[in-house]
């Protein structure tokens, strides 16, 4: 494996998801591309927050970054997961609506020739039957690598 997509949601089973993949990705050497999705409206209001600050500092700040805010957050779960990453990596952010992020997300293995996506999924049912929810099985269906799937 040289290249895998960790999806970074901000949840616990998300934080454990990315510290085991960034483990085996210091195993075996594959790079790891980080991505994390924004939907519309958190971005219009971050866009909005950026064009007040903007008015006040006399300047201006484009889309591109309002987008950083994701890549920051990424950054930050890097830092506060792993002391020094063993592993190379790459953010990837997007804004995405949340009926769409599936298909965002095996495009962006796709984009990014990944032969592996990471990706939580919700808790266990009291039968014990995985519950993963939209995002996880339509990736799970779609996605012709091989997935990795953590439940809470």
């Amino acid at each position: 494996m040289e290249r895998a997509l960790v999806v970074v949601d901000g949840t616990d089973q998300g934080d454990r998801l990315l510290q085991k993949a960034g483990a085996i990705a210091a195993g075996v050497g594959t790079k790891l591309y980080l991505f994390a999705t924004v939907d519309p409206d958190e971005f219009d209001e971050t866009r909005a927050t950026l064009d007040v600050i903007a008015d006040v500092e006399n300047t201006s700040y484009s889309d591109r970054d309002a987008l950083q805010s994701i890549h920051t957050r990424l950054e930050q779960a890097v830092a506060e997961t792993f002391e020094e990453p063993a592993f190379e990596y790459e953010t990837i952010g997007s804004v995405t609506d949340p009926d769409d992020r599936a298909s965002r997300i095996i495009a962006a293995a796709r984009e990014y020739d990944c032969e592996h996506v990471f990706i939580s999924g919700r808790s266990r049912s009291p039968t014990g039957k995985a519950l993963f929810g939209d995002t996880v099985q339509s990736v799970l269906l779609n996605f012709d690598g091989d997935i990795t799937v953590r439940l809470g």
